[in-house]
């Protein structure tokens, strides 16, 4: 055979799909390859990232934001340029709509924690996907592992 009819043998392959299932067998073979131990560490990491999500209280899903405001009293230095504030406010979406909500000045440091503990929530759930995605791939995402010293507790006992 001659180089043409080498490319002609490529592009049949392409066609007929060949290719797709060459590299679907290098795939699921690459799949197939986490062992026991790392199916453990990683359902143990997935463990973890969930406990440290039931400690996530005070979470928020807005924005924490100061502003200035004036006041409807006529002759009140606000209309001059000196505006009331900073006041902080939580902005959020409400039933698909835009909302803010003035915060006391007790609640910012809280409302605040709040908002970080969101963007760390969005991280966990990131992190918990990844590790999914690795038992998935491992052919083990289905598995339930071994039980931890809690559920063994609990086991056999009536609700």
């Amino acid at each position: 055979m001659g180089a043409g009819s080498r490319d002609i043998d490529v592009r049949r392959a392409v066609l007929d799909g060949e290719v797709y299932s060459i590299l679907n067998l290098c795939y699921t073979q690459q799949m197939s390859t986490l062992s026991d131990e790392q199916a453990a560490s990683l359902r143990a990491e997935r463990g973890q990232l969930l406990e440290e999500l039931s400690r996530l209280s005070l979470l928020i899903h807005g924005s924490c934001f100061e502003r200035y405001s004036t006041c409807s009293r006529k002759g009140c230095a606000c209309h001059e340029g000196k505006r009331h504030g900073p006041r902080a406010y939580v902005a959020l979406r409400s039933a698909g709509r835009p909302t803010q909500h003035y915060v006391p000045e007790g609640q910012v440091s809280a409302v605040q924690k709040g908002v970080e503990q969101y963007h760390r929530l969005l991280q966990v759930a990131d992190r918990i996907t990844a590790v999914n995605l690795q038992l998935m791939r491992g052919g083990r995402l289905d598995e339930q592992g071994e039980l931890s010293e809690e559920q063994e507790q609990h086991k056999g006992r009536e609700p």
